[in-house]
């Protein structure tokens, strides 16, 4: 839903690594209504494989991997994150928390958080 749900709602979206954009790597994340978990979309427009990569994020939680366009699924090189990251209490990217994640390449990863 929080792909979604506030659509056409400039509350329903936010940048979560700005200056990212010359490397070609994109992340931000979408929220739904209140009762919908946000979904973060990080996304890798190059050839290479960035392993722990720092993401900021703004709560604390699981983050579910729930789309990798690199799984095998897919045709990709099933490099992944083993279902999902918890984030950590480490203030990163103007965020209270970060999670840390392989972002395979030319491949998108939706993450959704699941709140402790």
């Amino acid at each position: 839903p929080a792909l979604h749900q506030r659509d056409c709602d400039a509350g329903g979206f936010m940048w979560l690594q700005e200056g990212s954009e010359q490397q070609s790597l994109f992340a931000y994340m979408r929220f739904g209504l209140s009762d919908t978990e946000p979904a973060v979309v990080v996304v890798n427009m190059t050839p290479n494989t960035y392993f722990d990569y720092d993401i900021g994020v703004p709560v604390q939680g699981y983050y579910r991997e729930v789309l990798n366009t690199d799984s095998n699924l897919y045709g990709g090189s099933n490099k992944g994150n083993s279902g999902g990251q918890h984030a950590k209490a480490d203030p990163c990217a103007g965020q209270s928390c970060k999670i840390s994640v392989c972002l395979p390449p030319l491949a998108t990863l939706i993450l959704i958080c699941e709140k402790n």
